[in-house]
């Protein structure tokens, strides 16, 4: 009994002067407690520390980004998709910029942030967003898919020097899914050999699209050979009604008008896009060059002065600078 009394005394002054220990051997929830600790202070550095690879394995830079990064991106591209579904478009592109911007080798990311803009954007306010994004996705992937998401995307807001340029630098085994937008960007950029080089080689499919046989008769139309374009501008005026797109229909009948400096069908067309507020300052900077051609250079810069319309974005304002 005096054994056990000092032995008991023995423990009662040891757990009072080592209180911790006592109370990870004696009690169960303290011990829970301080291994949840101990486990949150070994995972921390972990989930802070950038391990992950976030660019894809062949490709570079190396970009890496920490398991909160990856976790952030995920949560701010939920958020993103649910600010597009209530129609919160500025919410939606500055959600996803941050959600690339944590994970900006995500693919599926860029892609679908892509996708988004080439639907949502039709002001093209967020242009630079898409082409960053587009310039960005090339240099990561050597997909065709991508090749082409970039070109639709540079395509739809205009900027078809880039649409040449990654084709150029990125050519694909099989050109041929891109031959449209190719095309498309030959004719805004007024490249009619080029065009018809390219024309020469693409598919039936490609050459009965209407669309694009349009452009073709409207480049056909300012050629050369007079019967030719005689024949190409009859054609073109027969085939304009049958264009689903009224916007594409009106102006290859701009692009009518001006290869046969027809001014007057020209100012016909345009008063009829102004009526319905859907002109665009293209279409005026092609009218301004139609006076030029004709050397009325004093209406021309008349119709410039007089011209009130501000550009939309910062990519009409470069294009009104270089008028």
């Amino acid at each position: 009994m005096i054994i056990e009394r000092n032995w008991s005394q023995r423990l009662d002054q040891w757990a009072v002067e080592h209180p911790l220990i006592y109370l990870l051997i004696r009690e169960r929830p303290f011990r829970w407690a301080l291994s949840l600790v101990v486990l949150i202070l070994v995972a921390l550095p972990a989930t802070l520390y950038p391990w992950i690879r976030s660019t894809p394995e062949t490709k570079s830079p190396v970009i890496l980004i920490s398991a909160v990064d990856r976790i952030q991106s995920i949560a701010l591209a939920r958020k993103a998709r649910r600010y597009r579904e209530e129609g919160k478009r500025t919410h939606a592109v500055q959600a996803w910029s941050m959600a690339i911007g944590n994970d900006p080798g995500n693919l599926p990311l860029n892609r679908e942030f892509l996708s988004m803009l080439l639907v949502e954007d039709d002001t093209q306010t967020h242009w630079r967003d898409a082409v960053r994004t587009g310039l960005w996705i090339l240099r990561i992937s050597d997909e065709v898919n991508d090749l082409i998401l970039a070109c639709e995307t540079f395509s739809a807001y205009g900027l078809n020097e880039l649409v040449l340029e990654a084709i150029k630098r990125h050519p694909p085994l099989d050109p041929e899914p891109l031959n449209r937008l190719h095309l498309l960007a030959l004719y805004d950029l007024g490249e009619p050999e080029k065009f018809k080089a390219l024309w020469s080689a693409c598919k039936e499919s490609i050459k009965s699209v209407p669309e694009l046989r349009a452009r073709k008769l409207a480049f056909d139309a300012i050629g050369s050979d007079p019967e030719l374009a005689r024949k190409s501008r009859e054609e073109l005026d027969e085939l304009l009604p049958s264009l689903r797109d009224p916007g594409t229909r009106q102006r290859l009948g701009l692009a009518s008008a001006f290869s046969q400096r027809n001014r007057a069908r020209f100012e016909e067309i345009l008063g009829h896009l102004q009526r319905d507020f859907t002109d665009e300052l293209e279409d005026h900077l092609l009218h301004w060059k139609l006076l030029l051609e004709l050397g009325r250079h004093e209406d021309a810069r008349k119709q410039a002065l007089d011209f009130n319309s501000p550009p939309r974005t910062s990519l009409q304002i470069i294009k009104l600078a270089n008028a």
